[in-house]
C-alpha cells in the first residue's frame, strides 16, 4: 500500500480516531523492537556505544536497563 493511498484512508478519520491510530501504530512499533531486540540479545549481539568523556555512568545506566529488558 502506498503512502498516498494511506493518507486517503486516514484523512476522513475524526481527530479522535487519528490520535489513536497513532497510538495504535506506536504500540506495534514497540513491540517490533522488543522482538527485534530479544532477537538479537538472544544470538549474542553486542553494540558499540560511544559516549562523551566524562559521561560514562548514562552508557552504564543504558546498559543496565538493556540488560533488564525494560527497553
Amino acid at each position: 500500500m502506498l503512502l498516498i493511498d494511506i493518507e486517503q484512508q486516514v484523512k476522513p478519520l475524526s481527530r479522535a480516531e487519528k490520535w489513536q491510530l497513532i497510538k495504535d501504530v506506536q504500540e506495534m512499533l514497540r513491540q517490533e523492537e522488543v522482538s527485534e531486540s530479544q532477537q538479537l540479545s538472544a544470538t549474542g549481539h553486542t553494540y558499540p556505544l560511544f559516549t562523551p568523556i566524562g559521561l560514562e555512568q548514562g552508557a552504564a545506566t543504558l546498559q543496565h536497563y538493556l540488560h533488564e529488558g525494560k527497553l
